[in-house]
């Protein structure tokens, strides 16, 4: 049986040969074999467990806010969260599902009279890229608000719940960042309550510092590279006068030096060579390798 063929028979919603620019945030991107969108966590497993047995090349995805994918044809398989949706308060709690994008869960966090942490409010992407990357800003990273996981083990095949505290969080970081033994299925979150208006007014806060600092509304994958120590690396990039450069229709931000963004016709090669220089660069000024906090497929 191929892999179309289970997929059809499950009923579990896929296409083929799908635009991958379609999908990430900064719109460049050849074509999959194969993109599958699963909305139960059983239907993903299975999926997993299909293509591992199989032998087939895949990668897991969200909303792809921070993965660029190659140009041209692959044969990967693109298994994607998105259409796992779902979110359960309970108390001082609530359980998310992975594929949860972090703007439906903070309106419904809202609606509940309810929050996590303002500043998160406006980091786009799903819950799951979230958590593996302990996503942050202004301060505050995903894993303040976190409590524990639901995880999927590919090599075990067992679900099982990690406290916060074997989640191994850190900069950027989480047990789960690379990984492929083990995906994301929920996460459960901290959220007290809190005064609806006050909320708002934070994220207001939050989203307008956002918006005043980085290219919002452009093409982009957020972030390009980590800091370097303590130190931004648009810092080093913005010193070096690299606001503007262009690799064909990729460009470094002029309003913020850690973005790259698609100003209308770049090809995932242009972003990667853009990638490379600015790295030769600051590592010809100042001894520094940068390291590319983004995913690159």
């Amino acid at each position: 049986m191929t892999f179309p063929e289970f997929l059809t028979e499950r009923k579990i919603p896929f296409s083929e040969r799908e635009d991958l620019s379609r999908h990430t945030s900064i719109r460049c991107g050849g074509r999959c074999s194969v993109f599958v969108s699963p909305h139960e966590r059983e239907d993903l497993i299975a999926c997993v467990e299909f293509l591992c047995r199989g032998g087939y090349p895949w990668h897991l995805i969200g909303h792809m806010t921070n993965t660029l994918p190659p140009d041209g044809e692959t044969d990967a398989v693109f298994l994607s969260t998105r259409a796992m949706q779902g979110i359960f308060p309970s108390g001082d709690s609530t359980r998310v599902r992975a594929g949860v994008g972090g703007a439906a869960f903070f309106r419904r966090l809202l609606k509940e009279g309810r929050l996590a942490f303002p500043s998160l409010a406006g980091i786009p992407g799903t819950v799951g890229g979230a958590v593996c990357g302990n996503a942050g800003a202004f301060g505050y990273e995903t894993a303040d608000a976190v409590l524990s996981c639901e995880i999927y083990s590919v090599k075990s095949g067992k679900v099982y719940t990690v406290p916060w505290e074997e989640m191994r969080f850190s900069y950027r970081r989480s047990r789960l960042k690379g990984e492929r033994e083990e995906i994301l299925l929920s996460a459960l979150y901290r959220t007290p309550a809190a005064d609806r208006e006050w909320a708002k007014a934070e994220i207001s806060r939050f989203t307008a510092l956002r918006r005043a600092s980085q290219p919002i509304g452009e093409p982009s994958l957020g972030s390009v590279f980590l800091r370097a120590g303590e130190t931004s690396a648009a810092y080093y990039i913005d010193r070096l006068g690299m606001k503007g450069m262009r690799v064909g229709g990729a460009k470094v931000s002029e309003k913020h030096a850690g973005f790259i963004v698609n100003t209308g016709d770049a090809t995932a090669e242009d972003v990667r060579t853009l990638i490379a220089k600015i790295r030769e660069r600051v590592r010809e000024a100042y001894g520094i390798d940068l390291t590319p906090e983004i995913r690159i497929l």
